[in-house]
């Protein structure tokens, strides 16, 4: 996997259609789950949707946001999902959840479950189906998304974690970018 420490690089690889992946452990939210799930490598991802801006939920619900707000953070990677996805579709398919809520719900439940997994060795997310709110988490967003164009999950979306953007055969690695203050520490 390339890395690299350059801001200016990292936002010419990208891609409309790109799944960014962040640990931001200055952040509150990102922080809190850093520490309540240590095997998390990625507690954050957006969409990039073009034109330096990106579709993410977080605290306060779906919106768009500039790519320049978020490259201050510990890491950052680039995933690609494969040819057949079609970009522009994946990209107005988020959109469509633009002004809906952060669901709170869904990150206690899948927090819990992730819990559970490393207490009794077993990934249980598979075995539930059921997704209590409208409102939506950061990775669900894009998974939802990717369900459309039929990308078939193990697991149903309102249950993903980041890192199972990373972990997927089916996507591409493009970039992981670590902030040069950073860069020499790890």
């Amino acid at each position: 996997m390339e890395s690299t420490s350059s801001k200016e690089r990292f936002v010419s690889m990208l891609e409309k259609g790109d799944i960014i992946l962040s640990r931001n452990e200055k952040s509150p939210i990102e922080s809190v789950i850093c520490k309540a799930v240590p095997d998390a490598r990625w507690p954050h991802c957006r969409l990039y949707i073009g034109y330096g801006k990106s579709v993410e939920s977080t605290v306060g619900g779906v919106k768009i946001k500039d790519v320049d707000e978020y490259l201050e953070t510990d890491d950052l990677m680039i995933i690609r999902p494969p040819n057949y996805i079609d970009k522009d579709k994946l990209v107005k398919d988020c959109m469509m959840y633009l002004g809906l809520g952060y669901s709170y719900l869904q990150f206690v439940r899948t927090g819990s479950l992730f819990l559970i997994k490393r207490l009794i060795k077993k990934d249980l997310r598979k075995y539930f189906r059921i997704d209590f709110d409208k409102n939506v988490v950061c990775c669900e967003l894009i998974a939802y998304g990717l369900l459309k164009q039929g990308f078939e999950y193990e697991i149903t979306p309102n249950f993903c974690f980041p890192d199972q953007f990373e972990d997927d055969k089916r996507m591409e690695v493009i970039l992981k970018y670590t902030p040069a203050i950073y860069a020499n520490t790890k």
